[in-house]
């Protein structure tokens, strides 16, 4: 049972590593496809929090280096749609 639970908490802090990297990197959606890929540590609606505020922080981004175009289509394809799914109150991330 030990043995169980360390090799969870190894694969937690790999992912952890690996999330760390790619957001400092601004690979976002090698970021995204991280969350996506802990199906059995994080429940649904975390995970939609969580894609939405690094989806969030790539549209600022976008935003930011000027690239208004880019940062519509964005906005409108990627963005608005999780939006909806993801439901705001006191203990999530702030707006």
């Amino acid at each position: 049972m030990a043995a169980v639970y360390f090799f969870a908490l190894f694969h937690c802090r790999l992912q952890a590593r690996r999330l760390k990297h790619a957001v400092l990197e601004g690979s976002w959606d090698t970021a995204v496809g991280i969350i996506n890929a802990t199906d059995s540590f994080i429940c649904s609606r975390e995970r939609a929090i969580y894609v939405y505020a690094l989806l969030r922080q790539e549209y600022l981004e976008l935003i930011d280096r000027q690239e208004y175009q880019k940062a519509f289509s964005f906005l409108t394809k990627r963005l608005k749609p999780l939006e909806s799914a993801v439901i705001w109150s006191n203990d999530s991330f702030p707006r």
